[in-house]
């Protein structure tokens, strides 16, 4: 199993009890949380059409391993994106969308503690 120690505090030199006492409950949320280890953006993507492999600069300078839709327009009509793993890169994530729609997508990746 991975250690976590690397995303702990270092609270040894808290000289204040009391704060070293609440900080290790920071620590451990944080620890435990694992949206605090991800690595990514949110983008709103706006689609006039229907778009076949459309490619979004990420900025991420690593291809990412992990994409989610948080938002649809509600009024779509039963329109969907795919995300076009194998178009995944180092600079672009890419999607297909069948119709208008606005989306919001995150898009990243979370950091793996060292073993």
């Amino acid at each position: 199993m991975a250690t976590r120690e690397k995303y702990r505090l270092e609270l040894n030199n808290v000289p204040d009890e009391r704060l070293r006492e609440q900080l290790e409950v920071v620590d451990d949320f944080l620890v435990e949380n694992p949206y605090a280890r991800f690595k990514g953006r949110v983008f709103e993507l706006t689609f006039t059409a229907a778009a076949t492999n459309y490619r979004v600069l990420h900025n991420l300078k690593r291809t990412p391993k992990d994409a989610w839709m948080t938002y649809i327009t509600p009024d779509s009509g039963g329109v969907w994106i795919t995300f076009n793993w194998d178009e995944f890169d180092t600079e672009y994530f890419d999607v297909t969308v069948n119709g208008a729609c606005t989306v919001r997508v995150m898009v990243g990746y979370f950091e793996e503690p060292r073993s």
